[in-house]
């Protein structure tokens, strides 16, 4: 497959067909590449959206009546041919993978959106929401907001604020303040 426009792809099955030979043998053969329109996850006027690059598995969909005339105008349309389940008539899902491709890591109580190296994630679960790259988390939930950078914590909660760095700490909890550190530097 080509890097695509983000509507389209060129795809190339990977799967052989066999063709038999005028004496009887067979042969396996290349379906040669296909340009497919990508199918995104969509719905109530919101769109789920990726770019799709050469070396990502998807799986092409092949429609049982030309949607030729459709794809063009929308709507209604009439058919313009006879052909059923043609090579002409694909759609590709991106993200269909082989095993040797697999994803790792995948969360089985929560829906994530992310990399594939898992390096950034964005999970949705019954308890709230967290935004991780890398170092940096953001946590969000009934209970307040926490954000962590490389070591640095920062709750917010409807209670108050807290801020925590390797031995220090800082919390404002009903506007009192309460400060622990190895140096304590106030500057009110």
């Amino acid at each position: 497959m080509k890097d695509s426009d983000g509507k389209t792809v060129s795809i190339r099955p990977t799967i052989q067909a066999t063709q038999v030979m005028p004496d009887g043998t067979t042969k396996l053969i290349d379906f040669p590449d296909l340009e497919a329109p990508v199918q995104f996850a969509s719905g109530g006027g919101k769109t789920s959206t990726f770019p799709i690059k050469s070396e990502d598995e998807g799986i092409a969909i092949f429609s049982s009546r030309s949607f030729a005339n459709w794809r063009e105008a929308g709507g209604t349309q009439p058919q313009v041919d006879g052909r059923q389940n043609d090579l002409s008539d694909p759609m590709f899902i991106p993200g269909v993978r082989s095993k040797p491709r697999d994803l790792k890591n995948i969360s089985t109580d929560s829906a994530q959106t992310r990399t594939d190296d898992h390096k950034t994630v964005s999970d949705w679960s019954d308890t709230g929401v967290t935004h991780a790259r890398e170092e940096a988390v953001h946590y969000t939930s009934a209970g307040g907001v926490m954000s962590a950078l490389k070591g640095a914590l920062l709750a917010v909660t409807g209670k108050g604020v807290a801020a925590s760095k390797g031995s220090s700490s800082h919390v404002v909890v009903d506007g009192a303040v309460s400060s622990q550190a190895p140096k304590v530097l106030l500057n009110c």
